[in-house]
């Protein structure tokens, strides 16, 4: 007995077979437009990288352009949006070096940041220090004044915390400060009465890590302290003139902490 096909099995077929396309080129527009956007994200994701580093090429240059200078002993120069050649041509990146006569910090606790003074331009020098709200939690600060007397050095220190009851080092006696809240800090203590004997002052932090803000009581009297470097890289490729900028500050060269703590050996210690 033969069998013929009738024309409502012809339609289904059709259907069918149309179906199956549609969900096939439903699949071809959801892969090609996932693979497109992992292409873009890639790109995007590598532009970025390299313009970050392009940014970072222009602070080392800077850096560098700092460090051989005081290396040779001649002054910084401080200049703005100086450019710098991208080798492949892919940004376009420029520099800037400030130097500052103030600096604000976070300093570890054990590590000093050492202040330089000008004996022609004596000035107070207010530090201020501590953010954290409860007191156990703040450090406290050795000061140390190193001072050149008769052809000698002298080194002179001063403790100055929190000694207020529950704070844990009520008994250690040192130095009150010498304001209290003042502008974004909890403690100030000012060191007065320098004299052109003076050379520098270090500050550590004891008890705790610590936020730190250095200046001269009356502006722009202490010598240069630190460098801002300031890098910008812009991309030049596609459209989305993505901009990278780092900011660092580069502090002179001072001695190692270690270099507070002095060992004498023989017989000939004198206080």
């Amino acid at each position: 007995m033969k069998q013929s096909w009738q024309p409502n099995q012809t339609g289904q077929i059709a259907v069918s077979i149309l179906l199956v396309m549609s969900v096939l080129v439903v699949i071809s527009f959801s892969l090609a437009s996932r693979t497109t956007q992992e292409i873009n994200l890639t790109t995007q994701t590598t532009e970025s990288a390299y313009v970050f580093n392009a940014a970072e090429s222009g602070v080392n240059e800077a850096l560098a352009q700092i460090y051989s200078k005081l290396e040779a002993g001649t002054a910084v120069t401080e200049v703005s949006n100086i450019p710098i050649v991208d080798a492949e041509g892919k940004a376009s990146v420029t520099y800037s070096i400030d130097a500052i006569n103030q600096i604000e910090t976070r300093l570890m606790e054990g590590n000093s940041l050492t202040i330089e003074l000008d004996p022609a331009n004596l000035t107070d020098v207010n530090i201020d220090w501590a953010k954290e709200e409860s007191c156990t939690d703040q450090a406290s600060i050795i000061v140390t004044i190193y001072s050149t007397v008769g052809g000698e050095t002298v080194v002179s220190y001063t403790p100055v915390g929190v000694t207020a009851n529950g704070c844990g080092h009520d008994g250690d006696e040192f130095d009150n400060p010498t304001v209290t809240n003042p502008p974004d800090y909890k403690y100030r203590y000012t060191v007065s009465g320098l004299t052109t004997d003076d050379l520098f002052i270090r500050i550590m932090p004891v008890y705790n890590n610590t936020n730190l803000l250095v200046a001269g009581a009356i502006a722009d009297r202490l010598p240069i302290q630190a460098y801002i470097v300031e890098s910008r890289a812009i991309n030049l490729l596609g459209d989305s003139q993505e901009t990278r900028a780092l900011r660092v500050v580069r502090t002179k060269p001072v001695a190692p902490a270690i270099l507070d703590y002095v060992v004498y050996t023989g017989d000939s210690l004198v206080k």
